[in-house]
């Protein structure tokens, strides 16, 4: 019966999509924060000599931000995961790539949350069930991260100084 479905305790307040715990100032807010963040853990943290970054999680910021909010507040959403790709990013890459980074990543965000809303118009994620969890898996392993990563690879495939040969 476990396997089948985890439902929320009772009493527990749940999140839907459409929450409006916080402004729309404030949610682009936590997200720039989030974002920047791990992306400076990530940098930090799994950065090859070639200057490619192997683990990037901050989008996962974006994705969740964007599911639990309103389509209406999408675009400051991105706008505050731009911003912070670029304050995040500076320094380790040349802005023309950040901005490359900046709109993939973008694209990745979006594409997952509208699929995931989408998948789950009618009932939110008050359930977590095994379906649920093969449909987050699916949509994660096939689509979230092979398609930026063909949109990222033209930006490394060009040569320019990495951020260890510049120091």
């Amino acid at each position: 019966w476990l396997a089948r479905s985890i439902a929320v305790p009772t009493g527990i307040r749940t999140t839907t999509m459409t929450s409006t715990a916080w402004p729309p100032a404030g949610k682009a807010g936590l997200v720039f924060i989030g974002y920047f963040l791990l992306g400076q853990a990530a940098i930090h943290l799994t950065i090859m000599p070639e200057g490619i970054v192997t683990f990037w999680p901050p989008n996962a910021v974006v994705v969740s931000a964007l599911i639990l909010s309103p389509l209406r507040h999408w675009w400051l959403l991105i706008l505050a995961g731009i911003t912070a790709e670029f304050a995040a990013d500076i320094g380790h890459f040349p802005l023309w790539q950040i901005a490359g980074f900046a709109l993939v990543n973008a694209g990745e965000a979006s594409l997952v949350a509208a699929i995931l809303r989408w998948r789950y118009r009618d009932r939110g994620y008050q359930l977590f069930t095994v379906r649920v969890a093969h449909t987050l898996g699916t949509v994660f392993l096939f689509i979230a991260t092979p398609l930026p990563a063909l949109g990222r690879a033209p930006l490394y495939q060009i040569r320019t100084p990495s951020w260890r040969e510049r120091v």
